[in-house]
């Protein structure tokens, strides 16, 4: 009897780390077969496998990954240089690859702190999870392109967990240790990608009006911290990071990137750029729960409005948490279809860009979720049943998935990649070099003589 109960009390955690090792295992191997090289990591790839000195190879955005645009995003060039050097010491074994070690390792990191702000693993945790490997975006990032955004995701979420941890100890005031740990984090999101800004601004925001709602000092000294964040963000952006650039790489930085006003898609009309980011982010709540267009995605926006507005003692903190993060993430969407609209491709929706909205969706779905069975407690069978109905959704989906991805954009570096393989396990001048040496496109010929004589020295 006190087995079968233990057994019952731990189920949610087997079947949590049982899920996880079949992901670890899986995709790398069945899914994503090695991985391979996006078009912008056969430039950069090389380069960071240099002999030029490391602070050269992060701080020079000429020769490095940038193409003269500056876009002060230091951090994330150090965690593609860890990438590229955990790429090359596998190169020429039977373990080649070109997966993105800081990708697994960041997602290992999101599921830890999603379990440590429950405190313990529930069924609702687990399901989640569950669902959350189970999609795409989890799945088909794991290749060699650029760490920023899972940088972004790790350090967003983990601004939630302190934020959450303070709020749930009924604190009245920040002290200057939970202060510093919230600027840290929110200065090295701001140095990890351009959206780490924006997650201060809206972090910032958020609390703000926290603070208009309730009148109370913490929500002050948050949204007070998180706007030194975005400040000390541009004062990095305009003036300390250029000057880094210059001392290190003796090169001039190039602020046209930033000029939203200059670079932006002139073939994106208003009504698309109010149209699209709610479809992008309907297409993340559908990738999420089983990919079905509607069942799930409805159900979950029910279930969230629920979770946000029953409590009635705290329904302005939900309600305004709730509104921020929808607001906030279609105003991002906006200007990156604005300024990048190839995230609207239909292969581009699968990968990379959406991991930091949808770790923070899965937090405010889990939140709902508990609210809601406390208020209906006879619910719980049921969003269990449709939980798992969306894992099976998405696992089933995969095979969709996989074809749309080969068969988009990024089709040719995928067969390159597989060419490029053939080249690296074989000497130079043999035989089955040659023949994949000429099949393969130019720049992935650069990238294979490049490893070559990385490996020679």
């Amino acid at each position: 009897m006190i087995l079968a109960e233990r057994l019952k009390q731990y189920l949610p955690a087997m079947t949590l780390a049982l899920g996880i090792i079949i992901y670890l295992i899986t995709v790398p191997t069945l899914i994503l077969h090695g991985g391979f090289l996006h078009y912008e990591a056969q430039e950069f790839l090389p380069k960071l496998l240099s002999d030029r000195s490391i602070l050269t190879r992060l701080f020079d955005p000429t020769r490095q990954v940038e193409w003269y645009w500056y876009q002060a995003r230091e951090l994330s060039y150090l965690f593609d240089w860890i990438d590229a050097e955990f790429i090359g010491g596998f190169l020429h074994t039977p373990w080649i690859h070109f997966f993105s070690v800081t990708f697994v390792v960041g997602i290992l990191i999101l599921i830890t702190l999603f379990v440590k702000i429950e405190k313990k693993i529930t069924w609702t945790t687990t399901l989640l999870l569950l669902a959350f490997l189970s999609s795409p975006v989890p799945i088909y990032s794991w290749f060699f392109f650029r760490t920023s955004k899972i940088l972004v995701a790790v350090l967003s979420f983990a601004m939630v967990f302190a934020c959450h941890r303070i709020l749930s100890k009924k604190q009245t005031d920040l002290s200057r240790a939970n202060i510093g740990w919230l600027f840290g984090l929110g200065f090295l999101n701001t140095i990890a990608d351009k959206q780490g800004s924006f997650v201060a601004l809206a972090f910032c925001g958020m609390f703000f009006l926290q603070f208009i709602a309730k009148r109370e000092r913490l929500f002050r000294q948050f949204s007070l911290t998180f706007l030194g964040v975005f400040v000390a963000h541009q004062v990095y952006n305009f003036w300390i990071g250029p000057a880094l650039v210059w001392w290190i790489a003796r090169v001039p930085v190039s602020f046209q990137y930033q000029d939203l006003g200059s670079n932006t898609d002139p073939s994106i009309g208003l009504k698309q750029l109010i149209k699209e980011p709610f479809f992008l982010l309907f297409d993340q709540i559908v990738f999420l729960f089983g990919n079905r267009r509607w069942p799930y995605a409805i159900w979950t926006l029910v279930a969230l409005g629920l979770g946000a507005f029953y409590k009635r003692r705290d329904w302005k903190f939900s309600a305004i948490t709730t509104f921020c993060f929808f607001g906030s993430t279609l105003v991002l969407f906006g200007v990156m279809v604005l300024r990048h609209s190839a995230i609207l491709w239909i292969d581009v929706r699968r990968i990379y860009y959406w991991i930091p909205i949808l770790i923070v969706f899965l937090y405010l779905t889990r939140i709902a979720l508990n609210r809601l069975h406390t208020l209906f407690p006879k619910s719980r069978p049921l969003t269990y049943s449709l939980l798992l109905l969306a894992i099976i959704g998405n696992i089933t989906s995969i095979k969709s998935h996989s074809e749309i991805l080969h068969n988009g954009h990024l089709s040719d570096p995928i067969k390159d990649t597989a060419l490029l393989k053939t080249c690296l396990i074989h000497p130079i001048g043999s035989e089955p070099y040659n023949t994949a040496l000429q099949k393969m496109g130019h720049r992935m010929r650069g990238v294979c003589q490049a490893l070559h004589s990385k490996s020679e020295r």
